[in-house]
C-alpha cells in the first residue's frame, strides 16, 4: 500500500485506487475491499498501470532534484498536451461567472496562486485570493457560497488541508475547481471540474516542475479570460498565448543553461548565512516566495520570502556589510525595484539577482551575482525566474552534503522515509 504510485511500480503494475470511506483486509489469500459504514464488499477490479518507470529512476543524474529541474522544459510541453477542450472553456466561464475566486493550496501550490492572482489581476481584470489550506475554512469559511468558486491546487491530489477545504466547501454548495497532477486522486474525485498538469511523476519532496506547470497554465488561463472579456487587444494575447505554448519550453533550457553555473558558484559565499532574503515585486512575489520555501526546506536555512516594498519595514535592520539578499524581478518593474535595491546596496548588502538583463539593475548587482534570464517579456518572465532559484537551493544543499530529494522532517503527500 501506498500514496505514491511510483513507489510501487518496481513490486507491480496492477493497482486498486482506495477511496475514502473505504477499508481493505489484506490477507496472504486475498485483498479484500469493503466500506466502512456497513461492511459491505466492494467489488472493484484492478487497473494495469502503464505509467513508465524509467521515470521514478534518476536517469543519470545524481538526485530526482535536478533531474526533474532539467524536464521542466518537457513538463511544460506536456502540459498543453493534457489540458483540452471543451474543459479548459468550462474552466474559465466558471471562473469568469463567479461572485468570489478562491484559490486554495499549500506549500509550493500557495505560491502559484500568489503569481495566478497577479495575472488575473492583470489580464483579465479579475480580483482572486490565494488562501492558504490550513487558513481558509476559519478566514473565509462562513462567508462562501454557491456563487463563489473555490480554486484547489495540490501536484499530488491529496493534501489533507485543501480536502478538508472541499468537504467545507460543497457542503456550502460552492463550486469546486481543480489543478492537480495526478489523476484519479482525492482531489480529482471531489471537484466539479479539474485541469490535468500532465508534469508525469515528481519523486524528489521539492515541488519544481509541477510548480513552473501551474504557474504557465495560470497565465495561459488568465490570458484566455482576457481575451474574451476584452481587457487585452486581440493581437497581444494572441501572441502571449503562442508564447506559452511554443517559446516557454525552449527559454526553460536556455535559462537552466545561462544559470546553472553561477548557481552553483553563489552557494559556498550563501552557506556561511543561516539566514537571508528573497525579496519580489508584483508578479515576482510569489517567486520570491518559492524561491524562499525551497531554500528553506532542502537547505535548512531560513530564507525568508517577501514583497519587496515590505523590506523597509522592519527586516532592514538585519543589513549588514556583505549580508546577501536575492531579488527576482520582472522587466516591466526593474525601474521601480532601483529603490528597493538602492536600500540595501547603500547599507553593503550582497545583492543577488535573477531576472532579464537591464542596464539599470547592472549598477547595483555584480556579474557574478546576476542570474540572467533570457529576454521573454514581462508575462514569460515570472515563469523562467523561479529556475535560477531552484537551482541555487540545489546546489546550496549539496554543497552541504544534504540530499535535497529527501529533507529532514518532510515527505511527499503522506510518505515517510
Amino acid at each position: 500500500m501506498s500514496s505514491d504510485l511510483p513507489s510501487i511500480l518496481p513490486v507491480t503494475r496492477r493497482i486498486i485506487n482506495v477511496l475514502d470511506g473505504e477499508m481493505v483486509i489484506l490477507s496472504p489469500e486475498r485483498v479484500e475491499l469493503r466500506r466502512v459504514d456497513d461492511g459491505a464488499v466492494i467489488e472493484r477490479e484492478p487497473y494495469t498501470s502503464d505509467a513508465d518507470i524509467r521515470v521514478a529512476q534518476k536517469g543519470g543524474y545524481p538526485h530526482f532534484m535536478l533531474k526533474e529541474i532539467h524536464e521542466q522544459a518537457s513538463s511544460t510541453r506536456s502540459l498543453f498536451s493534457a489540458i483540452r477542450e471543451p474543459f479548459i472553456s468550462q474552466f474559465e466561464q466558471a471562473l469568469l461567472d463567479a461572485k468570489h475566486i478562491f484559490f486554495v493550496a499549500c506549500g509550493s501550490s500557495y505560491n502559484a496562486t500568489v503569481v495566478a492572482s497577479y495575472y488575473l489581476n492583470e489580464l483579465a481584470k479579475l480580483p482572486s485570493i490565494p488562501v492558504v489550506g490550513g487558513q481558509f475554512v476559519s478566514m473565509y469559511g462562513e462567508s462562501v457560497g454557491e456563487d463563489d468558486v473555490v480554486v484547489c491546487v495540490s501536484q499530488s491530489g491529496e493534501t489533507k488541508d485543501v480536502i478538508d477545504v472541499v468537504h467545507h466547501c460543497r457542503n456550502r454548495n460552492a463550486r469546486i475547481l481543480s489543478v492537480v497532477n495526478v489523476l484519479g486522486s482525492t482531489l480529482t474525485q471531489l471537484s466539479h471540474l479539474y485541469l490535468p498538469l500532465g508534469c508525469g511523476f515528481e519523486i524528489s519532496v521539492p515541488a519544481t516542475k509541477t510548480y513552473t506547470s501551474q504557474v504557465t497554465l495560470f497565465s495561459y488561463l488568465a490570458t484566455r479570460m482576457g481575451l474574451r472579456r476584452g481587457t487585452l487587444a486581440r493581437e497581444t494575447g494572441e501572441g502571449l498565448l503562442n508564447d506559452l505554448q511554443k517559446r516557454v519550453p525552449p527559454l526553460i533550457e536556455q535559462t537552466i543553461a545561462t544559470t546553472e553555473i553561477k548557481a552553483r558558484a553563489l552557494a559556498p559565499y550563501l552557506a556561511n548565512y543561516p539566514h537571508f532574503y528573497v525579496l519580489g515585486y508584483g508578479l515576482t512575489h510569489g517567486v520570491a516566495l518559492e524561491g524562499a520555501l525551497k531554500i528553506k526546506e532542502v537547505c535548512y536555512i531560513v530564507a525568508d520570502g517577501m514583497y519587496s516594498s515590505e523590506f523597509k519595514h522592519g527586516p532592514l535592520s538585519v543589513v549588514t556589510n556583505g549580508y546577501p539578499i536575492v531579488f527576482t524581478v520582472a522587466p516591466n518593474d526593474s525601474e521601480e525595484l532601483v529603490n528597493h535595491l538602492s536600500e540595501v546596496e547603500c547599507r553593503g548588502a550582497r545583492i543577488i539577482l535573477t531576472g532579464e538583463d537591464h542596464p539599470l539593475l547592472r549598477r547595483y548587482v555584480a556579474e557574478e551575482n546576476y542570474l540572467i534570464v533570457p529576454n521573454s517579456g514581462h508575462y514569460l518572465s515570472p515563469i523562467l525566474q523561479a529556475i535560477p532559484l531552484q537551482l541555487l537551493a540545489y546546489y546550496l544543499a549539496t554543497y552541504k552534503n544534504i540530499d535535497p530529494d529527501y529533507p529532514r522532517n518532510i515527505s511527499k503527500t503522506l510518505t515517510v522515509r
